[in-house]
């Protein structure tokens, strides 16, 4: 009986895999953080799991609560009860596409970069609960910083932070995160 239950559950994740991964569907809108790293580290779903434990502070569960790295190590799916987070690690810097006409500080070297994403059925929520989606994706990104991480680019608000001790301590707080204003507080 519990093998049917877990098969149901895998055939499930496999079809929201699918339509999160779907190239040809018009893309959701969603926020978006990439880890810059001085040397790609394709995260192992041991390392998403404990991560995510101590991020968000709950036990594993293989129904809601766990994290699985997918695509041969190209990406992972997280599940935080009723909704995904999605990974994606890229062996290369940062294009002119994600770019546009930013350029990055000299402290922001990498050489390849993990997105950890947020695709927002209903939109890219405003003010406050857009704030609460970057605070509490913050958290898991405080946990996957190491000293291999040169800092953090928020994409859609194109603003880059470096990885220092005092911004892991202000992700890891659980407060409402506006990048723009914690740049400023950062960068005093």
């Amino acid at each position: 009986m519990a093998i049917f239950r877990q098969l149901r559950s895998l055939r499930y994740h496999v079809g929201v895999l699918e339509r999160l991964f779907r190239r040809n569907d018009p893309e959701p809108t969603g926020i978006s953080i990439l880890l810059l790293q001085k040397r790609l580290n394709r995260f192992s779903t041991e390392e998403l799991n404990l991560a995510m434990r101590r991020a968000w502070r709950r036990a594993y569960d293989p129904e809601k609560f766990f994290a699985s790295s997918i695509f041969d190590g190209d990406g992972a799916v997280l599940k935080v009860g009723t909704f995904y987070v999605t990974m994606r690690h890229f062996d290369r810097r940062l294009e002119a596409e994600q770019l546009g006409d930013l350029e990055l500080p000299n402290w922001a070297v990498h050489s390849g970069y993990s997105s950890v994403e947020y695709k927002c059925p209903s939109g890219v929520p405003e003010g406050e609960q857009r704030d609460f989606m970057y605070g509490f994706l913050a958290l898991l990104c405080a946990e996957l910083l190491t000293e291999n991480s040169s800092g953090i680019f928020f994409l859609e608000e194109r603003v880059t932070i470096p990885n220092d001790s005092q911004f892991r301590e202000r992700l890891r707080s659980g407060q409402p995160l506006n990048p723009h204003i914690l740049a400023t507080e950062i960068n005093r």
